[in-house]
């Protein structure tokens, strides 16, 4: 029997099921860099908007928060104007590669 069990990550899907540890924020104009990857986020106040950053740090998606709703997807770096609660799981955001073919952009063409 092996003594190295292996670490959790993107492949791992009891620790992403192990998702439900809930982090209340504040909302902030300063970038949030999360040390765990978010299954999802939380608004609960109207108004205010939200970006979602890529790796490399540029935004690639803002959306304006009109009721409270909730964003659900994998999420590292953000920012809210508006208090939030984030759902986390237990994979590290160190240990999550972004996926180059899928695009957090929406637009009339799939790819």
């Amino acid at each position: 029997m092996g003594t190295h069990w292996p670490k959790p990550g993107l492949n791992s899907v009891g620790e992403y099921q192990a998702s439900g540890y809930a982090l209340p924020l504040t909302g902030s104009a300063n970038i949030r860099y999360l040390k765990y990857v978010a299954s999802s986020i939380t608004f609960t106040e109207a108004t205010g908007s939200f970006t979602v950053y890529d790796t490399a740090g540029n935004a690639s998606e803002t959306a304006t928060i009109t009721s409270a709703c909730t964003f659900k997807g994998k999420f590292l770096t953000f920012i809210s104007t508006k208090d939030c609660i984030v759902e986390l799981t237990n994979i590290p955001s160190a240990s999550y590669g972004e996926h180059n073919h899928i695009s957090a952009s929406f637009s009339d063409r799939p790819f």
